[in-house]
Parts: C-alpha cells; structure tokens; sequence
C-alpha cells in the first residue's frame, strides 16, 4: 500500500485529542473519570484534571490504536520517517510491552530458541516465558574503563548461530542501562548470513537516531 505523503510540521494525534478536550463534549463512554470530572468533584486536581480532559477511549476522531486507520496511522508514519524506520508502532504500557511483542512475532510456539544477551530487562525473560521459549544466553562484553557490560561480541554472537542453526533470532540490548553502544552493524551482519533477525531493546536510545553519529 503506498503510503501518502504527510506534512511533518503536524502532529495528527495531538491534534485531534487537543480539538477533542475543547470540543465541550459530554462524556457516556470509558475511561470512568469523565474527562477529568471525578477528579473536580473530589475537589480538583490542577494540571492532572486538565489532561484527564484528553484521555478518551477509541472513539470518532481519536482511531483505534490496535487497527489504525486515522490520525494514529498518521501519527506512526510520521514516527517512521523521523527516526529512518519502515514502520513505527505505539506502545501502551512502556517498552515492556514491546519487548513482549517482539519475542512473540519471532517465538510463534513452544520451544523455539532465541540466543538472548545474559544482561537483559526482566521483560525479555517474561517474553521468553510467555512464548513457552528456549534461550541461550550470550556472555556481554565487560568495557575495561568502566567496568561495565555492553553488548556481545559479534565473535560471540556468530559463533552461537553457528552452534545453533535452529535459532529464531538474536536479541540483544542497546545502549546499555547507562546510555553505553557498541557499533551494532557486525551483529547484524552475522545474524543476516544465518537468515534470522537482530532484535533490540531500545529502550534507552530513542533518541540515538536524531544524531549524525
């Protein structure tokens, strides 16, 4: 499906919630608060009930987060061309849930293999018990100046796809828990001549992509 071009000095999503919150609309649906309204009968809540304003479920105007064809379908795509990706999609409940989401897709039933970096977020642990999968783990490597585990050498990483050609993918996480990156492309490599994917938790480098470096 080609994708239309959209205007990058818009921001779809925040506008329609913000056109939605001065729309003075009464509430009859969920979320149970009434645009803030409970809050004001408790006696108020500042700034708080001035957001409650805009939280609203998925109704005309605001799209459907898990089928979108609206202003959140516009919001991922613009998402997408920011940061060079083919697509972007929006989490609710943190990058947990996309941690989750993405062993899911690889681990389709029980007892397939993922090569996991040994230092990873719980979240990936509980994504591997979600999927009923197996993992092998994969020593980091220590940085001498900090003491500090990165990721795995790409050495590491070739030798365990090559010690189990079973593997559905390679997961690691990049940066580190304190911002550390090690150059991801030799990781990639290996992983794309034993036809599998290179998963990463992101999570604290969002913003890497925003930089030349």
């Amino acid at each position: 499906m080609k994708r239309e071009k959209l205007q990058k000095e818009h921001a779809p999503l925040y506008e329609a919630l913000y056109e939605y919150k001065n729309s003075r609309q009464a509430s009859f649906h969920v979320p149970g608060h009434k645009k803030g309204r409970a809050y004001a009968l408790e006696g108020g809540a500042g700034f708080l009930e001035q957001v409650m304003e805009a939280d609203v479920t998925e109704i005309t105007g605001t799209d459907d987060l898990h089928h979108p064809e609206g202003v959140i379908r516009d919001a991922q795509q613009l998402a997408a061309e920011c940061f060079g990706a083919e697509e972007s999609f929006f989490l609710v409940g943190g990058s947990t849930s996309g941690n989750l989401a993405m062993i899911l897709t690889v681990c389709t039933k029980p007892g397939d293999l993922l090569l996991v970096q040994r230092n990873v977020h719980k979240s990936v642990l509980n994504g591997l018990m979600l999927a009923g999968a197996q993992a092998v783990f994969l020593q980091p490597q220590l940085d001498e100046s900090s003491g500090l585990l990165t990721a795995p050498a790409p050495e590491t990483v070739a030798a365990a796809l090559a010690s189990y050609p079973e593997a559905k993918g390679v997961l690691v996480t990049m940066p580190n828990y304190y911002g550390m990156g090690t150059d991801l492309a030799p990781i990639a490599e290996a992983c794309h001549r034993h036809d599998v994917p290179l998963l990463v938790d992101e999570a604290h480098g969002a913003h890497y992509g925003q930089h030349p470096q």
